[in-house]
């Protein structure tokens, strides 16, 4: 749970069969989704909770990314390789809204 473990709450398939959203530590606000682009099911479980109102917005983080947030504001995107991108996602107007976080600091290693 590396990334997921800060938020309120954070999608995994690790303890259920599936997708599921667990509880987690809540030292950061929000749900948090890893692997986005690596796990096919995380994309259209994200789109689902989303229509459903189970969850209002997610952070979206593809694999080989990090991000690093301060007092709940994203300060740094860390791409470990080929340009790895991290994603505010959320339903607006009944339409689901993926934005690439720009406000931070992009960070390639």
């Amino acid at each position: 749970a590396g990334a997921i473990c800060w938020f309120d709450k954070g999608i995994t398939d690790s303890w259920a069969h599936g997708q599921s959203i667990i509880e987690c530590l809540g030292f950061v606000d929000g749900i948090c989704c890893p692997h986005y682009d690596e796990e096919p099911e995380r994309i259209p479980f994200v789109k689902k909770s989303l229509s459903s109102h189970e969850i209002e917005s997610c952070i979206a983080l593809e694999g080989y990314s990090a991000l690093h947030i301060i007092d709940d504001i994203p300060t740094k995107i860390i791409s470990f390789k080929n340009n790895k991108k991290c994603f505010d996602v959320r339903l607006h107007e009944d339409n689901i809204c993926t934005t690439t976080i720009n406000d931070a600091e992009l960070v390639v290693l």
